[in-house]
């Protein structure tokens, strides 16, 4: 318990301080009235402990003092620091540090306080208030371990994070599904590309402090080596034709602690082989070899895929790569059942399993392309064959050394699927021919053709005659042909045809093309085409008429007199017509004629229209006779003119000429050939024959003349011709053709020698002969070979005197001796005949006229 005087001593204390807080809120303390200046309306004045008062209406206002400012300050701060060692072994320590300083103030009046300088800061006070640890296996304590005001963090580390592993190769670009129990990967000895490329994430992956990126390095790469990418997930798909098919590719991936593939860790140290089939590129299938398709792709749509190479062996150990000679492209027909999500692949067995399948079911192309628009291959789904609805396709494609798809190959590659848009319109046929021109007749079979609509894989086509159908066809080309009898002669068609996506005709565009028109052939030519007609018509008659469209030949028929023939026409690619004569037609002279044609359809004349109508007559004509003889009527003619060629002016169509020649002796010449009078030529010449070359050697009158024929047998002649006239006379022979060897035979008689030339040739002409011989060597060659010989040895001789040369005479002598040996022969030869002779009882004398003792 307290004391008494403990309590009397408190009491007094409290009141004591209950009269000074009393004191100081209800009387305050105040100047006294002599200290109070005046309160003057806006004068002022200090108040309080620094503060100061208005006088306004005669009352001081209330007093505003300004706040004493401080007069000590003290800094707060944290400071940090990385401890420890090692990744996720390292935290970050922090501590509180503080420090203070003074100074001094005063009021100065007014309101205002006078403040003196800040003394020194005191030094730092620090103490540690605690710590985070940096404890995640891939992060490291960053800004070192020394104090500092900037806080360190947690972060990634490249050299903590760890190497990627269980690399993966998959043919589905949605592999894995579940990154947590992924897929099988394939053999990453034969992979088919393309590929996708997948690993097992590292420690940290997906948490904002972890790994961020990955840094891929792929070796043996087209068209930069090596390839080179940061991605920010564990897989990657490289681009396309990236890499090589049939080609090892070594490859490398860093996990990094930025986005872009900055701050990595080590390398992992892959590799995989790739298979030589080709990389599928586009159009782009979403899951690859999986079950679903790229869908509304335009009609338009090209297949394309990376190129490969072969190596070919240069050497021993030495190759080059080869790009392929071609392709070969393998096509499918896909359906969805309707109650099962499986899909059905359909490829055609045989070529005639599917309507557009090509060759022996493979496509061989040289380039890495194939394009719907120029092949027409693919069209919008869906679209019927055999009674299935499919809605896809699927293809694959390999590569071959050789230009024709075989020998060595490589696999298939991957089969990818897609389909067209459902909502393609196609385009509406357009007809190509027949021409849409009923004028023109079209031959049979009458081919009808359109153009190619892409995306059609059937046409619906249809033909009317007189404004209603008769026949429909489901065509599954650009083209269909209908022969007779089911389209007939000389008819007017109209045809029409639409597109269709199926093959079975059922799904159809609903426009369908114009209405096209034509006309069968069969007609007969137009009469105003056949030629000949009227009167004075030659023969050969040539028969001609309008070439018919679309005739394949023609029958022509001809009557008259003697004359019933029917014959078949076959080469009509010009304008047709036949040539008849005589006598093998047996077309005569001055006679009448009808005749007819009709058009067939077929080029044996067979399938035949109607005859044209009304039959064609004419007449024909008679041969002229020959005009313009040569030699003229009543010329002379000289024997030295002979041999001498005959001739007249052609006849028009004559083929052959019938030459007659009389002769009558004239009295007052003496014909020492005795030539007996009457005809002595009658001849049918070769055929267009107008000349004949005639040698006569009768003296006298002779008569002549040429009739035409049309036949080598002169049956048909013409008109009877005019009888010409020549007169064949013995004259000298002009001065400048006599002379000669020849002493027989010949067309004029030389009065210088004893005997008439004129007569033939015997046997006693042959002694004449030689004495010619005989006398023009003797005194025409010899004289000149004797004057030659004279002064070319006179030459020599002069020259040898000058010289002196002895051998030089000598020559000379040998070249005289060798003459007189030559002239003496001569001479013993021409002595020996006449001895022979004279042996043989012939009456000679030198030089005399043995040679003319009749034989």
């Amino acid at each position: 318990m307290l004391s008494a005087s403990f309590l009397k001593k408190l009491s007094i204390f409290l009141l004591f301080l209950a009269l000074l807080i009393f004191s100081q809120g209800i009387f305050p303390a105040q100047a006294t009235l002599n200290d109070v200046p005046p309160c003057v309306d806006g004068t002022t004045q200090d108040c309080g402990a620094c503060g100061v008062q208005i006088c306004a209406n005669g009352v001081w206002g209330e007093c505003h003092e300004t706040p004493k400012p401080d007069t000590s300050e003290t800094e707060y701060w944290n400071e940090y620091r990385c401890q420890g060692q090692g990744c996720g072994k390292e935290y970050i320590e922090k501590r509180l540090c503080s420090k203070s300083r003074t100074r001094t103030c005063s009021c100065i009046g007014g309101g205002k306080w006078s403040c003196g300088e800040w003394s020194d800061w005191s030094d730092p006070s620090c103490r540690v208030i605690g710590a985070v640890e940096c404890n995640l296996p891939w992060q490291t304590c960053q800004n070192g371990q020394n104090w500092s005001r900037a806080k360190p963090s947690c972060q990634c580390a490249g050299q903590c994070l760890e190497v990627p592993k269980n690399p993966r190769y998959y043919n589905n670009p949605n592999y894995p599904k579940d990154p947590k129990n992924p897929e099988p990967s394939l053999d990453p000895n034969n992979i088919f590309l393309p590929v996708k490329l997948d690993w097992d994430d590292v420690k940290g992956w997906n948490q904002k402090t972890g790994p961020q990126s990955y840094v891929i390095n792929i070796k043996n790469t087209r068209p930069q080596n090596p390839f080179n990418t940061t991605t920010t997930n564990s897989e990657f798909i490289p681009p396309s034709c990236t890499l090589r098919s049939g080609a090892s590719h070594p490859w490398q991936v860093r996990a990094c602690c930025s986005n872009d593939g900055q701050n990595c860790g080590p390398k992992s140290a892959w590799s995989f082989n790739t298979n030589l089939a080709p990389e599928l590129k586009s159009p782009l299938d979403p899951d690859w070899t999986g079950k679903d398709r790229i869908k509304n792709q335009a009609l338009d749509v090209k297949l394309k895929w990376c190129d490969v190479f072969f190596q070919k062996k240069i050497g021993p150990g030495e190759t080059i790569p080869e790009k392929p000679k071609s392709f070969r492209l393998f096509f499918y027909l896909g359906y969805h059942e309707p109650d099962k999500e499986e899909i059905i692949i359909h490829h055609p067995a045989t070529p005639n399993d599917f309507p557009k399948v090509l060759s022996d079911r493979l496509y061989r192309k040289t380039q890495p392309i194939f394009s719907n628009e120029r092949y027409g291959f693919f069209t919008k789904p869906p679209f019927l064959y055999k009674g299935i609805k499919y809605n896809f396709y699927a293809w694959r494609v390999a590569a071959c050394e050789r230009f024709d798809g075989r020998g060595r190959c490589t696999n298939f590659s991957q089969k990818w699927r897609f389909s067209l848009d459902e909502d393609i319109e196609l385009k509406i046929p357009e007809g190509v021919r027949p021409p849409n021109n009923i004028k023109i007749p079209v031959e049979f079979p009458v081919i009808f053709e359109w153009k190619p609509i892409l995306g059609a894989n059937s046409y619906v086509f249809k033909i009317r005659k007189e404004g209603e159908d008769f026949k429909s066809k489901i065509v599954l080309g650009s083209g269909h042909s209908i022969d007779y009898p089911k389209l007939v002669l000389n008819t007017v068609y109209q045809w029409r045809v639409k597109a269709c996506t199926d093959f079975e005709g059922i799904k159809c565009e609903p426009s369908w093309s114009l209405v096209y028109s034509f006309k069968t052939t069969g007609r007969p030519p137009k009469i105003e085409s056949l030629f000949p007609q009227g009167n004075n018509v030659s023969i050969p008659v040539n028969f001609e008429w309008e070439n018919v469209p679309g005739a394949k030949s023609y029958i022509f028929k001809i009557q008259g007199p003697e004359l019933d023939l029917t014959k078949t026409i076959y080469d009509i690619d010009r304008k047709p017509k036949i040539s008849l004569g005589f006598p093998e037609n047996n077309i005569r002279q001055e006679k009448t004629y009808s005749w007819q044609v009709k058009t067939c359809a077929r080029r044996a004349g067979k399938i035949c229209g109607d005859w044209s109508f009304p039959p064609k007559t004419f007449t024909t004509f008679k041969l002229g006779a020959p005009i313009n003889p040569f030699p003229k009527n009543n010329q002379t003619i000289y024997t030295y003119q002979m041999p001498k060629t005959f001739s007249w002016d052609t006849v028009p169509w004559a083929k052959h000429y019938k030459l007659t020649i009389n002769y009558t002796r004239s009295p007052e010449e003496l014909d020492v050939n005795n030539c007996p009078e009457g005809q002595i030529m009658e001849k049918i010449l070769p055929k267009n024959s107008t000349s004949k070359f005639i040698n006569f050697h009768c003296l006298g009158t002779f008569q002549w003349q040429v009739q035409a024929c049309l036949d080598k047998n002169c049956q048909e002649k013409g008109i009877t011709p005019s009888i010409w006239n020549f007169y064949l006379l013995a004259k000298e022979v002009p001065e400048e053709l006599r002379g000669g060897l020849i002493p027989c035979g010949r067309k004029f008689n030389d009065p210088n020698t004893g005997w008439d030339e004129t007569k033939p040739c015997g046997i006693k002409h042959i002694f004449l002969l030689v004495q010619i011989i005989i006398n023009f060597v003797l005194w025409t060659i010899v004289p000149i070979i004797l004057a030659l010989l004279v002064t070319y040895t006179g030459i020599i001789f002069y020259l040898s005197l000058s010289t002196g040369s002895a051998k030089t005479l000598s020559q000379v002598k040998s070249l005289w001796r060798a003459a007189g040996i030559g002239l003496g022969i001569i001479f013993f030869s021409w002595m020996l005949i006449n001895l022979i002779l004279s042996i043989f009882g012939f009456q000679i004398t030198i030089f005399g006229n043995w040679y003319e003792i009749p034989i």
